[in-house]
């Protein structure tokens, strides 16, 4: 099967599908989309925005926002959002934070593993 992507300059696309180990281009369509599916699947009401400096920048799950609240030097938990600590005013302070807490997780097993994925967080 042949795929027509505009401005693709890709010309061994069905390669690269057979490479993932699907059966067919429509196999690879398919599972694609319904990834598509389950990422806007997003119910607001399920989550508490997180804000900094007044400004949603992500959504956390409740339950989250409550092991996240245990650490109170950092995090502030309020009735409908959570967010930082008035005290970490700056992002090398934010920054630093959110690693020794984030190492802290990891070893009281609140969190898998880090992903070592750093970078700035902004709303544009």
């Amino acid at each position: 099967m042949t795929f027509g992507f505009v401005n693709n300059p890709d010309k061994n696309l069905s390669a690269k599908i057979q490479d993932y180990g699907e059966t067919s281009g429509l196999d690879f369509c398919m599972t694609y989309f319904r990834h598509i599916l389950a990422c806007n699947n997003f119910h607001a009401d399920t989550f508490l925005p997180f804000e900094i400096a007044g400004r949603t920048v992500a959504w956390v799950r409740p339950e989250f926002a409550l092991k996240l609240a245990e650490y109170s030097s950092v995090f502030r938990l309020e009735a409908s959002r959570i967010g930082f600590n008035d005290s970490l005013c700056d992002f090398q302070q934010r920054s630093q934070a959110v690693a020794a807490v984030s190492q802290d997780m990891l070893q009281n097993g609140t969190v898998s593993r880090l992903h070592g994925e750093l970078y700035p967080v902004t709303t544009g």
